[in-house]
């Protein structure tokens, strides 16, 4: 009997070590096997993502009037409200019918921003938040005017007058009028006047001390928060 003792401590330990053996080949093998599995993931991931996904273009992507360096600042204009994106509802081809095309594309749309670039080279617009009329005035608090040529923003001070449009003339910012474009805006473009708006300097200080103005390009989005 005391011979068998040393014996069978003798397997106890092998059959513990083998145990351990078997134990860190499992630890070992899990190990991998999960590494390989995170690089399978995340090569499918890749390959989805990269062939699948619809990817967000950057907010006023391809616009002909706005330059990339001016995103951030157009943004910061918004103040609490962050726009997400912005939806080209009209890159407008100026012709004798703006009227009639503005109003089918954006008329019913809230949240518009109006881009406007003039032959000259200047460039500047106006926001609003609300529906345009279709025939007369609307009020609207977070109105404004801008110039992007100038890197300024210019608040409504009479919000009772923000916005209006008249049938087969004109619509306009500022119902005085601050900025507007001619529904025959191909022959007599636009023009800038400052009465509802805190626009710096003299009267036509957005078109550069001009009031009447001729259209290179009109881009019209809509601003998504």
């Amino acid at each position: 009997m005391k011979d068998i003792i040393p014996y069978i401590s003798s397997l106890n330990n092998k059959i513990t070590n083998l145990e351990n053996q078997i134990k860190e080949m499992k630890n070992d093998f899990n190990n991998k096997l999960k590494s390989e599995l995170d690089s399978y993931k995340k090569q499918i991931e890749e390959y989805i993502d990269k062939n699948y996904i619809k990817k967000e273009k950057p907010i006023f992507y391809g616009s002909k009037i706005i330059q990339e360096n001016e995103k951030d600042l157009i943004s910061k204009w918004f103040g609490n409200k962050n726009p997400i994106s912005a939806k080209l509802l009209l890159d407008a081809k100026i012709d004798d019918n703006f009227y009639q095309t503005f109003f089918e594309k954006c008329g019913n749309v809230p949240n518009t921003m109006i881009f406007i670039k003039t032959t000259e080279g200047e460039r500047f617009g106006g926001y609003t938040s609300v529906i345009w009329p279709n025939d007369g005035k609307s009020k609207d608090t977070e109105s404004f005017l801008f110039s992007l040529s100038k890197k300024e923003k210019y608040k409504v001070i009479n919000s009772d007058n923000a916005i209006g449009a008249y049938k087969n003339n004109w619509i306009s910012f500022g119902d005085g009028y601050d900025l507007w474009i001619y529904n025959d805006s191909n022959s007599r473009g636009g023009g800038t006047s400052k009465s509802n708006y805190d626009i710096s300097g003299g009267g036509y200080s957005l078109n550069r001390g001009k009031s009447i103005f001729n259209l290179l390009n009109c881009e019209i989005y809509q601003i998504e928060f």
